[in-house]
């Protein structure tokens, strides 16, 4: 019988490359041709391999003298009578006084074990064919037993395999050895309930420990091949990882040469398909295990990192021509003709525990070991190049065993950032948690401050071209790292307490870094590191664009330090006295924009001491009383969660900033126009003057105050018995609302509207006096709306002027001067009927037109009509019923009790018709629903009114005809 084929001839001399000398290159193809050598030989393996079942076949194990044996065994006593004492505690049972009643045992041990141990010992595929396992002895072993179990001498034998059956036991570990190797087969672990099995091979050494308690039953087996005489497998085992290794340390030795400059790994094509989430180790299969742990074991001596990988191939090039008139098998891909550009990336790489590494790694073909890369295989992706005709991109997707040398690592994991393939960010961030996971680790620490100094350097550098003006041909460079990847990096800056570094990195940023990157700053200092960052923290919380971004940034950072730092009262105390600077610096800087802006310091004032409330951030607010929309949010998120101070300082506070508010309040700005025509939907221009509220023609709100916001400020105005103030806000409110609501009407719906319902709802609640100041401002806030959105009915035309047509060919011009002519009616056109199809397909509404076909040529007759005129009509109709709509939904009842006598009647869509109409100069009449118990005084025109005694109302009145430009209003306060 032959032992199997273990290859030991690769260990000679003659077929290895000697090892080069220092001053020599070793050449990259035969470099690579060395590793490949080794992984594709057969005699790669391990030199013991160890496993367990927990679900197996019952043997049915029997013994002459005793019968058959219960597994988990618990007796011993009748084993021991039977069996032959060969060492202390340690007793045998030849093979031939064991038996197994059940017929499937031998097959399980055959079929199922034996393969997988020979394939994982690296046995070549024609002697795993014909090797099995030979029962030699069945042992027992108990408390105190030690011996090791000694091997048999067959001359076909070249491996052991023992099988430790169900047996209650701890202790007993066998250390299994070969050269400076070591693996423990720990057979106790859940011992009573599952069968354990390791095999290596018969030169190795093996010692056992002692077992503390119970006893071990197992079965002892040769491995045996029929084919020869054996051979020592694991010094063969030996000889080629020597050979890698002398490989790697080849490498090693011409890595400073030019040669090696972009070589910074070497990629190995695993055989197989993996996940790309679950890429690791333990995932792999056959082959491909036993490479990567050969190189793993042999890497880790040689001082190289093995990884894991995706790989991605794009190949372009030209496919053949197929007519599609004739038959012909194709299949579901364009075969390619000619490759004449590929792109190979690996998209996804990991440790071998699977952990990310880093992204979209852009090598080379020099740097594939293989020749023959997904060569038979089929692409996972085919694209068409539109630009380029008949030219098609076949994509290619597997798994790799990436060779790092770590000298090399420092340039292979940060090149994506550098390329812009990946964020730079992500990958720092990697590199930190690394360091931070390994803190005795100072090399890894070391690599950290070397690259986040180049990215540094490198963002300098851009920065310098990016000043330079672009030579002629070239696009403007961009930014290499954008202000979220830098925020990242000054992370780790951070971490490894540099503030010269820190303030280098952030001073690349363009615009400010992601707020969710504070809390990590937080967590990542203590005590001395938040003093030494306080100026560096401040001048990057000052470079957010408003107030809520700067709050949001500095509650952040603390929540962070504070969880970092346990909440203790020194930690407390010192991160309060750095907080409170800068909060100093961002009031100093900062100036408020909008409500949310007041809804975030509201906020941010609950956690603030009384005397910074009152001495810092109440004067600050009071300062900014101009910016309308910020002050008065700020008020409304008071009136829903007051501050935890005194009462009576905190109702002067209101009062005061609501006074304020009055006096300089404005109720919304306005940005551009809304074009009338929108861009084309393929222009890849920005429109800054277009959103999807604004109606075209009508100007943007840039800003306005929230309606329930204002509000709730009057109501606690009122509930404060600060009456005045309530009506002094009202009447500047509608006082202001003038401007803004003729610009764009809109804007009464998105706040007058709102507002009324408000306040009505207020008012039928018994919250809101009536007063006539009150009444005064609602009125002039319903007439202005009315005035704004639904405007004076439309009259007819006096002329058939109409606008010209667009489009200013030969044909048309003659035609647009017929349209502007505001006497004639009627227009003819003796002209060919091409021409007479561009006039009809013109889409112009303002006239009709029909062909006389009497006499040749036929003659085009264009009539003018009143298309845009009675569109006109049907709009502002349809504004008088939405008006009326709103103003019913507001609450007719309500909104009455907030109304002077004479507008009462226009909370109903009939009398708004009618007040708007042409009609309306002579009106002089009540309206329905309308009577003298309820409205002493008749309803006229206003604009034929005396002013009332408390003040003088609007000068303009709906009905009235004068001119909405002299519609003005007397502050009531000014008697």
């Amino acid at each position: 019988m032959a032992a199997p084929d273990l290859h030991s001839s690769l260990g000679a001399e003659h077929l290895r490359n000697p090892p080069v000398s220092d001053d020599e290159v070793y050449d990259l193809d035969q470099l690579r041709a060395d590793i490949e050598d080794c992984f594709n030989d057969e005699q790669r393996g391990t030199f013991a391999h160890i496993g367990a079942f927990s679900q197996f076949e019952n043997p049915g194990l029997e013994v002459s003298g005793i019968g058959l044996l219960g597994l988990p065994l618990m007796d011993t006593s009748t084993f021991k009578n039977a069996a032959t004492e060969v060492a202390a505690q340690t007793w045998e049972v030849g093979v031939s006084e064991v038996s197994f009643q059940n017929p499937r045992w031998d097959a399980f041990v055959q079929e199922t074990v034996v393969p997988l141990v020979t394939a994982e010992l690296g046995v070549s595929s024609a002697a795993r064919a014909t090797t099995r396992a030979e029962l030699v002895k069945l042992v027992l072993q108990e408390q105190g037993a030690e011996s090791p179990m000694d091997p048999t001498s067959a001359p076909e034998k070249y491996g052991v395999l023992e099988i430790c059956l169900p047996s209650p036991h701890d202790g007993g570990q066998i250390i299994l050895k070969h050269d400076h190797y070591q693996k423990p087969w720990i057979a106790s672990d859940r011992s009573s309930y599952r069968v354990s099995f390791a095999g290596w091979y018969a030169d190795m050494d093996h010692a056992s420990q002692p077992i503390t308690s119970g006893h071990r039953l197992l079965l002892s087996y040769d491995l045996v091949d029929a084919s020869g005489p054996t051979v020592q497998a694991a010094a063969n085992l030996s000889r080629s990882d020597t050979k890698l290794r002398e490989a790697l340390q080849n490498w090693t030795k011409s890595m400073s040469h030019r040669w090696y400059a972009d070589v910074h790994c070497l990629c190995w094509e695993l055989d197989n398909k993996y996940p790309t989430r679950g890429l690791s180790l333990a995932s792999l299969k056959g082959k491909d295990a036993r490479i990567v742990a050969q190189m793993s074991r042999v890497g880790r001596e040689s001082d190289f990192t093995v990884l894991l990988a995706v790989v991605h191939l794009r190949a372009r090039g030209k496919c053949e021509i197929y007519d599609e008139y004739e038959p012909h098998e194709v299949a579901d891909f364009h075969p390619l003709v000619d490759v004449e550009d590929e792109e190979w990336r690996l998209t996804y790489v990991v440790d071998l525990e699977g952990d990310e590494k880093t992204r979209e790694v852009k090598v080379s073909r020099d740097l594939l070991i293989q020749a023959d890369w997904f060569d038979g295989e089929e692409l996972d992706e085919e694209d068409y190049d539109t630009y380029h005709h008949n030219k098609y991109d076949h994509h290619y997707e597997g798994a790799a065993m990436v060779i790092v040398p770590n000298d090399k690592m420092t340039d292979f994991r940060p090149q994506p950032g550098f390329d812009g393939r990946y964020d730079m960010g992500l990958i720092v961030e990697t590199m930190m948690h690394e360091s931070q996971a390994d803190e005795s680790n100072k090399s890894l620490r070391g690599e950290l401050h070397a690259l986040i100094s180049s990215i540094e350097t490198s963002a300098e550098l851009r920065e310098r071209e990016i000043l330079q003006k672009p030579l002629p041909g070239k696009p403007k460079k961009t930014p290499l790292f954008d202000d979220d990847s830098l925020g990242l990096i000054a992370q780790a800056a951070l971490y490894l307490r540099q503030v010269n570094l820190f303030d280098r990195i952030i001073k690349h940023v363009k615009t400010s870094i992601p707020l969710e990157v504070y809390p990590k700053y937080g967590e990542l200092t203590d005590v001395n590191a938040i003093n030494e960052f306080e100026a560096s923290f401040a001048s990057l919380i000052s470079q957010h664009k408003n107030v809520t971004e700067k709050i949001v940034a500095h509650d952040g950072l603390r929540k962070g330090y504070l969880k970092a730092n346990a909440d203790t009262p020194s930690s407390r105390a010192t991160i309060d006295g750095c907080r409170k600077r800068l909060i100093d610096k961002i009031l100093e800087d900062t100036e408020p924009q909008n409500g949310s802006d007041g809804q975030t310091m509201l906020k941010f004032c609950l956690e603030r001491p009384q005397k910074e409330f009152f001495e810092q951030i109440v004067p600050w607010v009071k300062k900014w009383a101009s910016r309308t929309s910020f002050i008065i949010a700020f008020l409304a998120c008071w009136t829903r969660t007051p501050p935890p101070f005194a009462k009576e300082e905190l109702q002067d506070a209101f009062t005061d900033l609501a006074r304020h508010a009055s006096a300089d309040l404005t109720v919304a700005t306005t940005g551009p126009v809304q074009k009338e025509e929108p861009a084309p939907v393929y222009s890849y221009r920005f429109d800054p003057s277009a959103d999807n509220v604004t109606p075209r023609g009508e100007r943007r709100i840039v800003d306005h105050i929230e309606a329930n916001a204002f509000a709730n400020v009057i109501r606690r105005l009122t509930e404060t018995e600060n009456q005045e103030v309530a009506e002094a806000l009202l009447t500047k409110f509608a006082d202001q609302a003038k401007e803004p609501g003729q610009q764009s009407p809109h804007l009464h719906h998105l706040q007058t509207i709102p507002l009324l319902q408000a306040l009505a709802m207020e008012r039928s609640e018994g919250r809101l006096e009536s007063s006539d100041n009150v009444q005064t401002a609602i009125s002039y806030l319903v007439v202005s709306y009315l005035n704004h959105f639904v405007r004076r009915e439309p009259g007819p035309p006096t002329n058939w002027k109409k606008p010209p047509l667009k489009c200013t060919c030969h044909l048309c011009l003659p035609i647009s001067v017929f349209l502007q002519n505001p006497q004639q009616i009627e227009h003819r056109v003796s002209t060919p009927e091409h021409n007479r199809k561009h006039i009809e397909r013109s889409d112009y509404r303002d006239f009709d037109c029909h062909v006389e076909r009497s006499k040749r040529p036929f003659v085009l007759v264009i009539t003018k009509n009143r298309y845009s005129e009675e569109r006109t009509h049907r709009d502002w109709e349809k504004r008088v019923s939405t008006a009326g709509q709103q103003l019913a939904f507001v609450g007719k009842d309500g909104l009455r009790e907030l109304l002077l006598p004479e507008y009462k009647h226009l909370v109903e869509t009939d009398e708004i018709r009618e007040s708007l109409s042409l009609r309306s100069s002579s009106l002089d009449r009540k309206p329905a629903n309308y009577t003298t118990s309820s409205a002493p005084v008749e309803r006229r025109p206003l604009g034929e009114r005396t002013p009332r005694p408390q003040g003088q109302a609007p000068a303009t009145t709906i009905p009235s005809k004068r001119r909405a430009e002299g519609l003005e209003m007397v502050h009531l306060t000014d008697e």
